[in-house]
């Protein structure tokens, strides 16, 4: 019988030692992820400034574009202002609630 015993201790060693194992193996892993998430965070953080920064050129773009020679080119302009100026003015009554 005694011989029984150990060999259940042995097999609870075994598993624990392998069950302890395993989770040092998924904290390190998870320790990485960890790391290659905040890494694509800031890749996306850089990335969403850029295209808001292209955004906003390609605006200005369109309203230089729009200051052409003929009359309609400046009506088209002074149409476009206009339409900036409501959207800056609905952003800044929504910060304002």
């Amino acid at each position: 019988m005694p011989n029984a015993y150990q060999t259940t201790i042995d097999e609870f060693e075994k598993k624990f030692l392998d069950l302890l194992t395993n989770y040092q193996q998924l904290k390190s892993d998870n320790e990485a992820l960890k790391a290659d998430l905040e890494t694509c965070r800031k890749e996306l953080f850089a990335a969403k400034k850029m295209a808001a920064e292209y955004r906003d050129n390609y605006e200005v773009l369109k309203v230089a574009r729009a200051f052409g020679q003929s009359e309609q080119d400046k009506k088209n302009a002074y149409r476009r202002i206009t339409t900036l100026m409501r959207d800056i003015d609905t952003c800044l009554a929504l910060l304002n609630e």
